[in-house]
């Protein structure tokens, strides 16, 4: 159990005990967590589980600054992120909480993330968004290009031009 402090937000390791079945056939892990300084009874709090996945739990009514509480995950939504919002209250383990995905260190802006499937499009301004840069450097070149040869072949015909009378 180590206490991090991650943009802003503590968040705390919790150390998994074992897996335990219930009366269904629905696994649960079952996990331990520290209460936080500052943190009042009955008020969600942020806990970051050792597969990265990152839940609200409610402290439970009794809890005091300092205490270790146990919580426990269905063993499914530890291995899908993306699953719905679990909620439940069992037994004497007063539980509340909701999966979001896990936002990485390198991301600047808080919040639940949402990934968004491309699709495939025949717009023209699609083609353009996609390679956009590409064909602007690749005018940018040809553009270039031309007006090299262009002023050399002026140059040479600027040049021998009066050497051509001589001839004549």
């Amino acid at each position: 159990r180590t206490h991090k402090e991650t943009m802003g937000k503590t968040s705390f390791s919790s150390a998994s005990s074992s897996a335990s079945k219930r009366g269904s056939s629905e696994e649960v892990m079952q996990f331990r967590a520290v209460v936080p300084p500052n943190a009042k009874n009955g008020q969600p709090i942020k806990v970051k589980c050792p597969d990265g996945t990152e839940a609200n739990v409610k402290l439970p009514a009794s809890a005091k600054v300092g205490q270790e509480f146990l919580f426990e995950l269905p063993a499914h939504v530890l291995l899908d992120p993306s699953s719905a919002a679990y909620q439940s209250n069992r037994g004497i383990l007063s539980k509340f909480f909701f999966l979001e995905e896990t936002i990485t260190s390198s991301s600047s802006r808080g919040g639940k993330r949402t990934n968004h499937p491309r699709t495939s499009s025949s717009h023209p301004n699609d083609f353009f968004n996609r390679y956009g840069e590409s064909i602007t450097a690749l005018i940018i070149g040809a553009l270039l290009g031309l007006c090299i040869v262009t002023g050399f072949l002026s140059g040479i015909l600027l040049v021998t031009r009066d050497d051509v009378d001589l001839y004549l």
